[in-house]
C-alpha cells in the first residue's frame, strides 16, 4: 500500500495545538476510568467484608478478627 502525503493543513501550529489537546484529554479520560474501576473494585470489596461480618454475626460466630 502506498503512502500518501498528509493534508500540509495538518501541519499547522493549530493542528498541532489540537493534536496535542486531544492526546492529553484521552490520556485525562484514560486516567479517570482507571481511577473509577479501582474505586468500583474498592467498594465492591468493602461491601463483601460487610456482608461476611453480616453473615458471621448471623450464624452466630461474632465479629471477624483479623
Amino acid at each position: 500500500m502506498a503512502h500518501t502525503p498528509a493534508d500540509p493543513a495538518s501541519h499547522t501550529p493549530e493542528a498541532a495545538r489540537t493534536a496535542a489537546e486531544l492526546a492529553a484529554a484521552q490520556d485525562r479520560e484514560t486516567r479517570l476510568r482507571a481511577a473509577h474501576e479501582f474505586y468500583a473494585a474498592e467498594l465492591e470489596h468493602d461491601r463483601v467484608l460487610t456482608l461476611r461480618g453480616d453473615l458471621e454475626l448471623l450464624r452466630g460466630a461474632g465479629p471477624r478478627k483479623g
